[in-house]
């Protein structure tokens, strides 16, 4: 399943559609299903469901929130489902340079301390004889 598409994310919210995949921290989150009022969801194979009202679920160490659903029935695949990813041991998972790991938009330039130093480019000249 792909990782998280960080222009869909928005710090912790992940924006999803029908059949979309994210994997946070290892839990493959995938949105199974978006009605009016509440959406399916498998994490790691096992169904859940979140609605507007009881919209928490915490499983493994995070906290899945349901925090908006943008419904739409006439068009396929218009809906979305905004999710809020936290550990549910208060870890930050939100992507951020300093947190040792090289992860959301964050590469050599932007964040070397995560991501190491750039190499410089090399360029190799090939010559037919």
């Amino acid at each position: 399943p792909p990782q998280c598409d960080y222009e869909l994310c928005q710090g912790c919210k992940h924006i999803l559609h029908d059949d979309e995949t994210i994997n946070v921290e290892g839990y493959y989150i995938t949105m199974k299903s978006i009605a009016e009022n509440s959406v399916g969801i498998n994490v790691d194979g096992i169904a859940y469901e979140l609605s507007l009202d009881s919209k928490s679920k915490a499983i493994g160490n995070i906290e899945i929130t349901l925090t908006g659903i943008n419904y739409d029935s006439t068009v396929t695949p218009a809906s979305t489902a905004t999710l809020h990813v936290a550990s549910s041991q208060g870890v930050n998972l939100c992507p951020s340079c300093g947190d040792s790991r090289c992860n959301g938009a964050e590469t050599c330039n932007s964040c070397s301390s995560d991501c190491g130093v750039c190499r410089g480019k090399t360029n190799i000249i090939v010559r037919e004889f």
